[in-house]
């Protein structure tokens, strides 16, 4: 699992346990997951995530023989999510015309403006 995503979306994959019927994977918000964003039970070993919001996130996995037996969590590790900035659109200037009575004015305007 990489340690920062730009897209919030990434894969989390684990090793098998011996007698695991499945897995619980827990993403949270916080590192002692108070704030637990996602909790999901799969069988396979690989879980893929979307997040849609900015920030840090903590993930941790255990596995499961059947309903009753389960392991201890997994370490935690945590990836951070920014997403990129959009980049402006450069729009042309909207340059309204002059009236009559304006170019009888002195003064100063701006008659085109360019991009930096």
């Amino acid at each position: 699992m990489p340690s920062f995503d730009s897209d919030g979306a990434f894969e989390v994959s684990w090793g098998s346990a011996e007698d695991a019927t499945g897995y619980v994977i827990e993403i949270a918000k916080d590192e002692m997951f108070t704030d637990v964003v996602k909790s999901e039970e799969t069988s396979a070993l690989t879980y893929d995530v979307i997040l849609n919001e900015e920030g840090k996130y903590w993930v941790r996995v255990k596995a499961k023989e059947g309903e009753l037996l389960e392991s201890e969590w997994s370490e935690a590790k945590a990836i951070k999510i920014e997403f990129p900035v959009e980049p402006v659109e450069e729009k042309d200037p909207v340059i309204p015309p002059l009236d009559e009575e304006d170019k009888n004015k002195i003064g100063c305007f701006i008659s085109e403006l360019s991009p930096l």
